[in-house]
């Protein structure tokens, strides 16, 4: 079998921003165009992302309680937190509720001077530790699941290309992933990722000009980078099957 290999080396600085985002950019390539009875497979070889974004963003920073007849929305300062720090922010925030939050079992325990609910409207229960709509018993409140601020478990890497990979999330299959990348490292370090298995897929395709990359976390929300770019290496493959 006949193997031909190119690499494209992408930097979304010289990429057009779609609505100034380095997590929706678009590039125009030289035509690649292959005979029939060959195919392209495409992998990714590296990535170097910078970890810029935050755990508390505009996508789980609300909080919405009812009080009474009264029902009150509070946002929370989008930032970086561990939970002792959102803790004193949420207690600043909130004068109607105190936060204390539980290092033992890494729940929030929450009261009020009357008794409360916090809505299931919320964007911030994941974070908060709550997993239902609650009602306070006495005026308190205690997290029903724990407090999670890995808001970003990974960073998947989309294309406008059908690559045949499939994505499960929401009911809906999205066959334009191409990988998944961890978030292992601390905030404001460099997420690095190396295809050490050389895995690959089909593109289906016999011509290449034009690519777009949207970098998402695990539930579809575009990566806010605050403004930093990244970079890859895509490596082409073409595989001649007839002879």
């Amino acid at each position: 079998m006949n193997v031909d290999t190119i690499q494209i080396h992408f930097n979304t600085k010289y990429g057009t921003k779609i609505d100034g985002s380095s997590s929706n950019v678009e590039f125009y390539l030289p035509l690649i165009e292959i005979p029939v009875q060959h195919y392209i497979y495409l992998s990714l070889q590296n990535i170097f992302i910078p970890y810029s974004f935050y755990n508390v963003d505009s996508t789980n920073n609300k909080l919405n309680i009812q009080i009474g007849d009264t029902t009150l929305s509070f946002t929370i300062p989008i930032g970086n937190y561990n939970a002792y720090q959102l803790q004193t922010t949420l207690n600043t925030c909130m004068t109607n509720l105190v936060f204390v939050y539980n290092i033992i079992t890494n729940k929030f325990v929450i009261t009020c001077n009357a008794d409360f609910s916090i809505l299931d409207t919320s964007s911030c229960l994941k974070i908060l530790g709550i997993k239902n709509n609650l009602t306070s018993l006495d005026k308190i409140i205690v997290s029903d699941g724990i407090v999670n601020l890995l808001n970003k478990m990974c960073i998947c890497l989309h294309s406008n290309l059908q690559t045949g990979n499939i994505s499960t999330n929401d009911d809906k299959f999205d066959y334009t992933v191409i990988a998944s990348i961890p978030v292992n490292t601390q905030p404001y370090s460099l997420i690095s990722y190396t295809n050490v298995g050389n895995t690959k897929s089909c593109l289906y395709s016999n011509i290449l000009s034009y690519i777009k990359f949207q970098l998402k976390d695990q539930d579809g929300n575009f990566i806010d980078l605050n403004g930093c770019d990244w970079s890859c290496v895509i490596q082409l493959e073409v595989y001649k099957f007839v002879e």
